[in-house]
């Protein structure tokens, strides 16, 4: 389901365009009763494989012990921010 996402969201940036998300890493503490349910990815899969081509204009990446609404929790999150290139190997790309 995440693959088909990030497809879709890559076809449909234009060129030129911006794209932000916040991603859950895999030492986040919702893994434990949600990993069938959600995504939790690498660090390296966040910079090389959801947006490969793509400039990385910013990561910040969060990895520390917090607070969520249900109690004490540990965060690790992405905040990725990329740009889709004005052309993929060196072909234009329709912006229909």
């Amino acid at each position: 389901m995440f693959d088909r996402l990030i497809t879709i969201v890559r076809a449909a940036v234009r060129p030129g365009g911006l794209f932000a998300a916040n991603l859950l890493g895999v030492r986040d503490g919702y893994r434990a009763d949600h990993a069938d349910d959600f995504s939790f990815l690498e660090e390296d899969e966040v910079r090389t494989r959801l947006f490969p081509g793509w400039d990385l204009v910013r990561l910040d990446v969060e990895d520390y012990d917090g607070k969520a609404h249900s109690g004490p929790h540990h965060w690790h999150l992405f905040h990725l921010i990329t740009r889709c290139p004005a052309a993929l190997d060196g072909a234009a790309i329709s912006s229909t």
